[in-house]
């Protein structure tokens, strides 16, 4: 009798561990994670929506907003480097994300 209530906690334990590999792929508000290859083209400086700024890394939508208003008060971005005079835009965001950067 122990050794059959033994198996059946076994069994039970193995079936808890296996439950969240069963529902992995099921999960219908999982994130959408952007990279390059999976992008239609570069997000534009000068022309992309807070919505495809924000899938930039280390870009959120209070960031992406900031961008926008940048972008506006100055008339467009003249070269990738002036991201940087973003509020809360630095070096590490900047070459991070410059290989999906254009100003077109």
């Amino acid at each position: 009798m122990k050794g059959l209530s033994l198996n059946i906690i076994s069994a039970i334990f193995s079936a808890c561990l296996m439950m969240p590999l069963a529902h992995a792929g099921d999960d219908t508000t999982e994130m959408k994670a952007t990279t390059s290859e999976e992008r239609s083209g570069p997000i534009s400086l000068n022309k992309a929506s807070v919505e495809e700024l924000s899938e930039m890394k280390g870009v959120g939508d209070a960031k992406a907003k900031a961008i926008v208003d940048y972008r506006e008060e100055k008339g467009g971005f003249k070269n990738l480097e002036e991201l940087t005079q973003v509020k809360g835009i630095g070096p590490s965001i900047l070459e991070s994300n410059r290989p999906l950067l254009s100003l077109e």
